[in-house]
């Protein structure tokens, strides 16, 4: 039989099935580093045990507890969660707790009794939930009304429910709760623009509807998680997949009790002003925050002036604050026709020359090059003579080391690179190279665009020069 009681110190002896949960996080650990928790039942009651290792009369009891749950783990005598970043989690066998999202808290009905887990951080609770907690909701029955409408749902409530869903998994994975990047602020903001009778430059309502309205469920997800709490709207989700209510959206409804319907939020641009008062740091993520929901700020030239010179000043860490920055400079682009191209020029192609390839924090530098590339397109699409001639000579100049060389280009589709935003800025970078009039490519780019090879690459800006350069297509 393996062993089952374990000396921590002098005073506390544990009998494993007593244990409910537990935590050690090592020295390093991001979270509560050097700290061990421990839940225990003694008798009917549940007590909660903390030893830190860098404190002297404590250290012993931690390494003592370190021991019991490798030899726990080893003999599995409990259940085990990584954590992540240094933290690792244990639960009884015995039992499956229920989840309470808002709180990051393990729940367990016993006899008469509720007890309460409260785990560490929000970011070990992310990564252990799958494996401790039951689901608070039926995915496969959510997924199954979703492919199948079974229910006859509108576009909007299948495309809410997506985003319910992908949230959901995404949290289970240890990744951010609401993932809204400037993707889907330019995505909503050009559908509101777009309906509204307005011009958008590249938007096709026939390709880019669905997501757009991808992205406004977003917004309504992370709306309706700020006022109710995701317990509640577990809850709603799980009346409704379960027939109790016919309605998604009039159910949430009824629970916001508010006067606008969740159906017709966000369907409209929220306008904003900002001077340098309220920029106070780029260093945070609180120029990011100002577009928290789909918003166009009017910065005051002033402020614009100061957050330009702390870009081109190396002040900002383009990988740290890259979602930062790209939000403001989707936000320059709604302004672009008002505000111009020069006063932004110097920053745009300061972030194509200094962005970083690896996102290394996963802070979306792929999407800062992204939008700063957009706002380049779009200025270079009302050029023409001499002016277009000597816009495509910075660009030859500024994406050719992104691009690297001539190999690259030539086999495209024959490699991936470890990491997905370095792939992403070189597809970016490839398709300015390519567009640029033939005298000013790279040398050989010409004679490889005359090619079949060419003709058949998996990039499209690619084939569809070779195309034309071959005249296959006017």
């Amino acid at each position: 039989m393996p062993k089952t009681t374990f000396t921590i110190n002098d005073k506390m002896i544990i009998d494993i099935d007593s244990v409910l949960f537990a935590e050690i996080a090592y020295p390093g650990a991001m979270g509560a580093a050097g700290i061990a928790s421990i839940y225990i039942f003694e008798g009917e009651r549940l007590k909660h045990y903390t030893f830190d290792v860098f404190k002297v009369k404590e250290t012993a009891s931690y390494n003592n507890l370190n021991k019991m749950f490798k030899i726990a783990l080893k003999k599995q005598l409990l259940d085990y969660s990584y954590g992540g970043f240094g933290n690792h989690a244990f639960k009884n066998k015995n039992v499956k707790f229920e989840r309470d999202d808002d709180s990051a808290t393990l729940l367990l009905q016993k006899e008469h009794r509720r007890y309460k887990i409260k785990v560490s951080n929000m970011g070990v609770y992310s990564n252990i939930i799958a494996d401790f907690a039951i689901n608070p909701v039926d995915y496969g029955l959510v997924c199954s009304i979703i492919n199948n409408n079974t229910k006859n749902l509108e576009d909007a409530e299948i495309s809410f429910l997506k985003a319910y869903i992908d949230q959901c998994e995404r949290m289970e994975k240890g990744m951010s709760w609401i993932n809204i990047d400037v993707s889907d602020y330019c995505a909503a903001i050009s559908l509101i623009k777009f309906n509204r009778g307005e011009t958008v430059d590249d938007y096709d309502p026939a390709i880019d509807t669905e997501y757009s309205i991808s992205s406004i469920q977003k917004y309504r997800l992370k709306y309706i998680v700020e006022k109710i709490g995701w317990t509640k709207l577990h809850r709603s989700i799980n009346r409704f997949v379960k027939g109790r209510n016919k309605s998604l959206f009039a159910e949430l409804d009824k629970i916001l009790g508010e006067k606008q319907k969740i159906s017709d939020k966000f369907m409209k641009i929220r306008n904003g002003k900002s001077d340098n008062t309220d920029l106070t740091s780029l260093d945070t993520s609180n120029l990011k925050n100002l577009f928290d929901y789909p918003t166009i700020i009017n910065f005051e030239p002033s402020a614009r002036k100061q957050i330009h010179e702390k870009i081109l000043s190396g002040e900002v860490n383009l990988n740290a604050n890259a979602d930062s920055v790209a939000f403001y400079l989707m936000n320059y682009y709604w302004h672009l026709f008002d505000w111009g191209f020069d006063e932004i020029e110097n920053v745009v192609w300061y972030i194509i020359d200094h962005c970083p390839n690896n996102d290394v924090n996963y802070t979306g530098v792929e999407k800062l090059f992204w939008v700063a590339s957009h706002i380049i397109n779009t200025h270079w699409k009302r050029l023409s003579g001499k002016e277009n001639s000597v816009y495509e000579d910075k660009i030859v100049r500024h994406y050719s080391p992104r691009v690297g060389g001539l190999w690259p280009i030539i086999h495209y589709g024959e490699f991936k690179m470890n990491d997905g935003s370095a792939m992403s800025i070189l597809n970016e970078s490839i398709g300015f190279i390519v567009s640029v009039e033939p005298e000013k490519w790279l040398p050989g780019i010409k004679d490889f665009l005359l090619t079949d090879c060419a003709l058949n690459s998996s990039h499209p800006a690619i084939k569809h020069f070779a195309e034309k350069l071959q005249g296959k297509i006017e």
